[in-house]
């Protein structure tokens, strides 16, 4: 809740005045060691709830404020776990794990193929370029400015005259332009659709100004053309897969996973005979809760949403009706993040994580959603 700092929540809660204060947290830092310092912030824990301070001698990237950001820890930080309640009368149902594996279609498993494809092509040709370039520059030969005018700075050295050239035409590739097609991976193993943005990559490759959807197309045609060698038949013949007149890119088609989701709610969960049995399913994507939503009404079968998109004063009034209402919908699609922040959902005992996040706490997080202290019935996670 008050994670960041900066937004306007953690500041209004800064100023609440209070004799004693504490924090509750599953997760003190998430992704940055800024995370801890707004609890410092709010717990008032001088000298470290100073900006200055904090910068200086802890989140000052040395193995030090590491240390001491430890010793920090140590001294306030209660740690309690499930275990903690073991002997007490509180006990907690049993939890089973399901692990269930989904097959790709042959139309899906063709797009995420050429896109692994290109991306370790892609990654393989900046590291290898870079490489070389250090090793001839390493050989005294001087350094130029590659982005100054349309003149190739390395006219009198071939090899790097050469390298300026694919580096034009390929872009200037960033780690981060990295990381996101590996993020596009997964989410073609969820559904397609969700990897279109692979098309606004390019832009950022590129460094394009232009956002037209022709523009990146034809820079994206560019690009292709550096994965795919045009002596291979085969890369020759797939080259029409990365395109967005693709139909497996398509929202209404339906996904090999988004199969299984379905066919696991409408099959095996929902017909058991407790109508009390309820699911929640969970996605770090809500364009992919969208897209479930839309198949589960075509199935007649009644859900409902939540997410960071609906407002907080609506959120009490779905979690009431998930938990405590017989006849209101049995399915509730909610977002990673929106699940992470201490909701009580014990309502229902089956829980679907539809895709895998990078951090495993958001997960286990989500899983105590439904796995909790007043769950009265087994608990079911499905992965």
């Amino acid at each position: 809740m008050i994670r960041n700092h900066k937004s306007l929540t953690s500041q209004a809660v800064q100023k609440l005045k209070a004799r004693h204060r504490w924090c509750l947290t599953g997760t003190p830092i998430q992704n940055k060691m800024t995370d801890f310092y707004s609890l410092l912030k709010f717990l008032r824990c001088k000298p470290f709830n100073d900006w200055l301070v904090w910068k200086r001698w802890v989140d000052n990237k040395d193995m030090a404020g590491a240390q001491r950001l430890n010793c920090i820890s140590d001294s306030i930080l209660l740690r309690r776990t499930k275990d903690s309640i073991k002997d007490s009368n509180l006990k907690l149902k049993s939890k089973t794990v399901k692990l269930i594996k989904v097959q790709l279609d042959d139309d899906e498993k063709k797009v995420y193929e050429e896109l692994a494809h290109f991306s370790s092509t892609i990654l393989a040709q900046m590291l290898a370029e870079k490489a070389e370039k250090e090793n001839l520059l390493s050989s005294g030969i001087p350094t130029f400015n590659a982005k100054k005018g349309d003149e190739n700075p390395f006219k009198d050295h071939p090899e790097l005259a050469r390298l300026h050239r694919n580096m034009i035409a390929m872009g200037n590739v960033k780690t981060h332009n990295i990381l996101e097609l590996i993020m596009r991976l997964r989410q073609i193993c969820c559904h397609a659709s969700l990897a279109r943005g692979i098309f606004q990559i390019v832009e950022k490759v590129t460094g394009s100004e232009k956002s037209s959807e022709d523009k990146s197309d034809e820079i994206w045609e560019r690009l292709m053309t550096l994965s795919v060698d045009n002596n291979d038949d085969e890369g020759s013949s797939s080259s029409g897969i990365l395109t967005k007149d693709n139909p497996v890119f398509r929202k209404d088609r339906l996904s090999s996973k988004v199969r299984e989701v379905v066919r696991l709610l409408k099959e095996d969960i929902l017909p058991r005979g407790d109508k009390m049995e309820k699911v929640v399913v969970v996605s770090q994507w809500t364009s992919l809760l969208d897209i479930i939503k839309t198949f589960l009404k075509k199935e007649d079968i009644w859900s409902v949403l939540l997410t960071g998109q609906v407002p907080v004063k609506d959120r009490q009034a779905i979690i009431e009706a998930f938990n405590n209402d017989i006849l209101g919908a049995r399915v509730l699609l909610l977002s990673l993040t929106a699940g992470g922040t201490g909701l009580n959902l014990i309502g229902g005992n089956h829980l679907l994580m539809v895709d895998v996040h990078w951090n495993p706490q958001l997960e286990a997080q989500a899983c105590d959603r439904v796995y909790r202290v007043g769950q009265e019935k087994e608990v079911f996670i499905y992965k």
